[in-house]
């Protein structure tokens, strides 16, 4: 089953803060590319296994 993007989020660029859109794909990752600085954000879905940790930069 391939991992196609059913649907999308829009969040601000980690980076410089402008929007962008994320796709989510069916295994439950996002990824997206933000079009201004050309930042690449990507999450896949995590089992209880792994622990989730969120880095924001000042």
């Amino acid at each position: 089953m391939e991992n196609l993007p059913k649907k999308q989020k829009k969040i601000k660029c980690p980076s410089c803060s402008n929007y962008m859109n994320l796709d989510i794909c069916n295994n439950g990752a996002y990824k997206g590319t933000c079009k201004v600085c050309k930042t690449t954000v990507f999450e896949k879905e995590h089992s209880q296994k792994e622990t989730y940790m969120k880095i924001i930069k000042r």
